[in-house]
């Protein structure tokens, strides 16, 4: 059952020459938030009834059923190709009322449109995070036989990790193994392409020339010319001299590639626009920097196996859309979907090119390094995040030996290792979209994280509000003139000791920590030990991994009493990643020196 309100009639008339309505829906069997798409063609169709759809006219019926077709046809390839890169989900297709309906993912977050009416100009690095995922979703949509015919900022979604997601398919309707033309024109000023103004023949490089555009507004500040304007007279500045200087001159050289004016000059497809760049490496002798290296490398150099797509079938159960409809309220039955077939994956091939001279080589990749360096530290990383990229990487394999905010040599060595786990260039500095990738596979191993810093937080506070708390209190007045003599608490001090965990260490862990003002830190990999004495009491803060079993981290807290010139500690500590029967004893214990 899905249960949706309709955009307000108002909204549809103002755009006569759509080519159909949004709802947001909530399905009921699966409780989550959806997008459904009716098809409704103003220029060939009106609704009747508060419900049902109609051709205008009996001329106008012919195309009606066409473009029809062409909606399921184009809901049928989306729903193969779902969780692909950059591509809007569909979940469900159907007809009902005369006409169709999609069921796709509700993507939450802002368009690239909204950012760019913000910030006019998107650095580097942002611009990359949301070029490579288009570049693989589209070229699988090319190939599956359908163009977007409408790319542009304003459908281009950017979600709360940064990802874009290309939306808006109903101008996908021009199938390349059919009709030639669309149904209806669909031009957007500055981004779409000069075969889209006139009866040139429109494919793949169509939508290269779109997306073109679109970056070219990130670099610029503004869109292009009209392709109109260009046809009079071409005063596009090149992409080369408007971000000259601030971009990569290989992102520019793309850039310009994708909006030249004739369609047979522009690249054909999406791996041809790849292999461009090595083109023009070969031709100009231009070092290989990460830009050129990523835009000719698909992000998954393998065979694409998109996602099996499964239908859900509702027994029992007839879906249901609710529809705010122009004269009121009114349930719609849909018939039950069935299972869509599985598509052939397409395969994408890397480019083939001749492989470099040594020198050559190493200067490339000392380009790509120099690169990667700067857009890290264009992410100007914390304390707090260079942590969480180590706690990230040692739960996926990847031991930096401890989690001190600090990226030493072997940080460094570990970033690289699983850089080439993920087919990417080995440069050991991460970028924003590697970043987004990395903290979304440790994803548990974060949370966790996070959880336990909270506690601490929370604890250490609770401890502030105490003292100003006790410091707000009337102090009684001291009898004597000769001011007190401040004492040096009996727990400040160096203390030594060891800590015991038989379940996941090999060896008791030899520990010497300096306590001050009743807190103190013992950090050596694979463990942080942290201490704090109040009164007598004793809480012990265990973090990091365990030796005996590998791949698994120590969590937990000990427990204990102060006495004097000795501390002793015990509690269970946990060991996330590790199926154990209980957790783990340990046990701290530590003389005053």
């Amino acid at each position: 059952m899905y249960q949706s309100h309709l955009h307000s009639a108002d909204e549809y008339n103002e755009n006569p020459g759509g080519f159909g309505i949004t709802y947001r829906a909530r399905d009921t069997q699966l409780g989550r938030d959806v997008a459904i798409k009716e098809y409704l063609p103003a220029s060939c169709a009106k609704r009747q009834g508060g419900l049902t759809v109609l051709p205008r006219t009996a001329k106008a019926a012919e195309d009606f059923q066409w473009g029809r077709e062409r909606f399921l046809d184009e809901a049928k390839t989306l729903a193969r190709l779902e969780d692909t890169p950059g591509i809007v989900g569909v979940h469900d297709f159907l007809e009902a009322n005369g006409t169709a309906y999609m069921v796709m993912g509700l993507v939450r977050g802002e368009t690239l449109e909204a950012r760019l009416q913000r910030d006019h100009r998107l650095a580097q690095p942002t611009i990359e995070q949301l070029l490579y995922p288009l570049l693989d979703g589209l070229e699988l949509v090319h190939a599956a036989g359908f163009v977007h015919r409408d790319i542009k900022p304003s459908n281009i979604l950017i979600d709360t990790d940064g990802l874009p997601t290309l939306i808006d398919f109903g101008a996908s309707r021009l199938a390349l193994q059919g009709r030639t033309q669309a149904m209806t024109a669909i031009a957007t000023p500055g981004y779409s392409a000069p075969e889209q103004a006139t009866s040139g023949r429109q494919g793949p490089w169509t939508d290269i020339y779109a997306l073109a555009a679109t970056v070219y507004h990130c670099i610029a500040g503004r869109p292009p010319p009209t392709a109109l304007e260009r046809m009079a007279d071409d005063i596009l500045v090149p992409t080369t001299a408007a971000g000259r200087g601030r971009y990569a001159p290989s992102l520019l050289a793309v850039v310009d590639a994708g909006l030249r004016m004739k369609a047979t000059d522009r690249p054909q497809t999406i791996a041809a626009w790849r292999r461009f760049m090595t083109s023009q490496v070969s031709a100009v002798a231009t070092p290989v920097d990460a830009v050129t290296r990523r835009i000719h490398e698909p992000l998954l150099p393998r065979r694409v196996e998109p996602a099996r797509y499964r239908r859900p079938v509702l027994t029992g159960v007839v879906a249901t859309l609710v529809v705010a409809a122009i004269g009121g309220g009114a349930w719609v039955a849909l018939r039950s979907p069935v299972e869509a077939p599985r598509p052939e994956a397409p395969a994408v091939q890397a480019p083939q090119e001749d492989a470099p001279r040594r020198p050559a080589e190493d200067k490339a990749n000392a380009d790509i390094r120099r690169q990667a360096e700067a857009a890290e530290a264009a992410l100007r990383l914390s304390e707090p995040d260079r942590r969480r990229v180590q706690i990230a990487l040692t739960s996926l394999g990847h031991d930096t030996r401890g989690s001190d905010g600090f990226f030493g040599t072997r940080t460094r060595q570990m970033i690289a290792q699983w850089q080439k786990s993920q087919n990417a260039p080995e440069t050991s500095f991460l970028m924003a979209i590697q970043l987004t990738t990395l903290y979304r596979q440790a994803a548990p191993a974060l949370s966790r994280y996070d959880e336990e810093q909270k506690r601490l937080d929370d604890a250490r506070r609770a401890d502030v509000r105490r003292i100003e708390e006790e410091q707000r209190r009337p102090q009684t007045p001291v009898a004597t003139a000769t001011p007190p003599v401040a004492s040096t608490p009996a727990y400040d001090g160096r203390w030594v000791g060891t800590l015991r965990c038989d379940e996941l260490l090999f060896r008791n862990e030899a520990i010497d920590l300096t306590v001050s003002n009743g807190r103190g830190t013992y950090r050596r990999n694979p463990l942080e030990l942290g201490l704090e004495v109040r009164g007598d009491r004793v809480r012990v803060s265990l973090l990091g991994a365990s030796d005996r079993r590998p791949g698994a981290s120590v969590q937990g807290e000990l427990s204990g009493r102060f006495g004097g010139i000795s501390v002793e500690a015990t509690g269970s500590v946990r060991s996330p990643g590790y199926t154990v029967d209980g957790p783990a004893n340990c046990t701290l214990s530590l003389t005053r020196q």
